[in-house]
């Protein structure tokens, strides 16, 4: 369901009771993928600790999600190396 709310103020609570319980920490994964885009400020990874405890997750899985991450990468990087011409 699309609920329109603004970004801005929404209070994160309020956003993370709209997250059916099986997609949180899906959600949290999408989070990290697109906030690593252009890297992973520290600000960013303060606020994925703070959406996290707003899911009911424990923030010691932004930790685990980003080395998880960053250990894909490694795999898409070998992956092109390997099947490069």
């Amino acid at each position: 369901i699309m609920v329109s709310f603004d970004y801005r103020s929404i209070d994160l609570g309020a956003a993370a009771a709209l997250v059916p319980a099986t997609l949180r920490k899906v959600l949290l994964y999408e989070a990290i993928l697109v906030a690593r885009v252009d890297g992973f400020a520290e600000r960013e990874r303060e606020a994925a600790r703070r959406w996290a405890i707003a899911l009911g997750l424990d923030p010691s899985l932004v930790a685990r999600i980003e080395d998880h991450v960053e250990r894909e990468d490694g795999l898409r990087t070998a992956r092109i190396e390997l099947l490069a011409p």
